[in-house]
């Protein structure tokens, strides 16, 4: 497992404890160009480094949040800010896992994040290929998991919404790549939105047989993007996430907690247990790093 300690958000006392965790000049891994990617290439048997969905390797929405208004986003001119798979759960009324709703302390702001735990492995396939394609070992498995989060605001109908996703790589020009391993036959629609969501323009993807990585392409977003949509109707998708974000501002009128349900197509707002699903450490940690 992961060395280092989790910890809670409602145990964390001040915003030193998030700050330590935060390096604000961490860049993604460059991916290699694809042409010197060798395959076929087999996947290793590395040593397990297992981590928890607990803060600091996950649940660092407020970290995001921090390093955005220290770089100039005022939070009351922005209506939400979306994880990364906040579009697909909107635009496919799909929220069969814990999707919590709250309004960011001190502003007009609402986090929708998904709040699920799980476990990763840095020895899984997706990771090794990761590492691969950015000029790392298969088998090295050591040190922290590191995360690199793009954050970027867009506009969603008549919303501002400010975006923070997980970025896996960058090209030579700094641009935002996804990396993916897995077979887009089951992809839907949710890598276009991950890819929407995390600025990224380019999908470096991996195909693989029996244990053998056996080619690697890049796939644009528009590419990623016909083949997803190419069974669904992208206007209902966007009508959808509109009406979501419509249903959530009705709905939210005080600083609780709610958890995302849908009842016959329509967004409902369920109160949520803040001990188990709040977003956020302690009032006076949140004003000293969005303040």
């Amino acid at each position: 497992e992961a060395s280092g300690t989790y910890k809670s958000l409602s145990s964390i006392k001040t915003a030193n404890e998030i700050l330590h965790h935060i390096d604000l000049d961490g860049t993604p891994n460059r991916l290699k160009s694809i042409r010197h990617i060798e395959t076929p290439k087999r996947f290793e048997s590395p040593k397990s480094t297992a981590y928890k969905s607990k803060f600091p390797y996950s649940e660092i929405d407020i970290a995001c949040i921090h390093v955005a208004v220290k770089r100039g986003v005022k939070l009351d001119e922005v209506d939400f800010c979306f994880g990364g798979s906040t579009l697909e759960m909107l635009a496919k009324k799909d929220a069969n896992e814990p999707f919590i709703v709250s309004r960011i302390p001190g502003s007009k702001c609402i986090l929708v994040a998904k709040k699920k735990d799980y476990t990763q492995d840095l020895a899984d396939v997706g990771f090794q290929f990761e590492r691969y394609v950015t000029g790392g070992s298969m088998l090295d498995t050591s040190g922290n998991p590191k995360n690199t989060e793009h954050i970027h605001t867009m506009r969603i109908g008549d919303k501002t919404v400010l975006f923070r996703a997980e970025v896996d790589a960058s090209d030579a020009d700094g641009s935002a790549i996804e990396i993916k391993a897995s077979n887009p036959r089951y992809w839907g629609t949710k890598v276009m939105f991950q890819m929407i969501s995390s600025g990224s323009s380019k999908l470096c993807h991996g195909e693989k047989s029996r244990g053998v990585l056996t080619r690697v392409t890049l796939k644009s977003l528009s590419s990623v993007s016909q083949e997803a949509l190419e069974y669904g109707n992208i206007s209902s998708l966007q009508k959808n996430i509109v009406k979501g974000m419509d249903a959530i501002q009705d709905q939210l009128k005080d600083g609780g907690t709610y958890r995302v349900c849908f009842t016959n197509g329509c967004l409902k707002l369920i109160p949520a247990s803040t001990r188990v699903f709040g977003l956020f450490p302690p009032d006076h940690v949140v004003k000293a790093l969005v303040d």
